[in-house]
């Protein structure tokens, strides 16, 4: 369980990857990656097993995140772990880079698979690895998603959770409801959280872990309604400036 210790801890990260995220260039995905800041900093620095300072141990967990779009904030979290300097973020290189793989981007639904061939592996090498998958709202209109989900059925992986961001941009003429209800006709154990609320997205992420089966999350999460402020991401940059002329 998250404690009150860690959870002010945890707050604090937040804050530090939104106000990196902002200050780099994520064009016009800057809302989606300042949305997920939670979520991954849940994941970086309490569910999953691993150490920045040794990326290919055999002993740690596995994240894939399908959405070529939230490169920013998985590369200020994992920054903000120690893999790197957190002064790289802000290096032209790291935006070409982030910028050749959003030209290059897998299709939708794809990585899923690739996460499964992983949890597979490692199930019948009897580790305990866990495996964790992050994708997005519009890889449900992909076929091969709900293949995927049929394949972790039937090899129940319990080694796997999937966490649906939950963002509600999805396009409406194809309806993704009862999105919870289709997830266990698939014989997942589901759970839905805010996306937003550490404490309950740490404590949810741990204990599907420890499933008997496959587990879904589904995060709750909000986009941000105008860019921030890079140096008060929690404000826009409307709300900044009327804060810093009327002290």
């Amino acid at each position: 369980m998250l404690s009150a210790a860690r959870e002010k801890q945890l707050c604090e990260i937040v804050h530090s990857v939104r106000r990196d995220v902002a200050k780099m260039d994520a064009s016009e995905h800057v809302s989606t990656n300042l949305s997920v800041c939670e979520l991954l900093c849940a994941l970086y620095f309490f569910a999953l097993k691993h150490n920045p300072r040794n990326v290919t141990s055999d002993t740690r967990d596995r994240l894939f995140i399908s959405d070529p779009t939230l490169l920013a904030a998985t590369y200020a979290t994992i920054a903000h772990t120690g893999a790197f300097a957190k002064t790289d973020l802000f290096l032209p290189s790291k935006e070409e880079t982030i910028n050749r793989k959003l030209a290059h981007a897998n299709p939708l639904g794809q990585p899923l698979g690739v996460a499964l061939g992983s949890a597979l592996a490692l199930q019948r090498d009897h580790k305990n690895n866990h495996v964790f998958a992050l994708i997005n709202e519009s890889e449900h209109a992909s076929g091969t998603l709900f293949e995927s989900l049929l394949f972790a059925r039937a090899h129940n992986l319990r080694n796997l959770t999937i966490i649906i961001n939950r963002n509600n941009t999805h396009d409406h003429q194809t309806p993704l409801e009862p999105l919870r209800a289709k997830y266990e006709s698939f014989g997942f154990h589901v759970t839905e959280v805010d996306g937003h609320n550490l404490p309950h997205l740490a404590n949810t992420l741990a204990r599907a872990k420890h499933q008997t089966k496959p587990s879904a999350i589904i995060a709750h999460t909000t986009l941000p309604q105008q860019k921030p402020h890079p140096y008060h991401p929690t404000m826009t940059l409307a709300e900044a400036e009327q804060k810093l002329s009327h002290p």
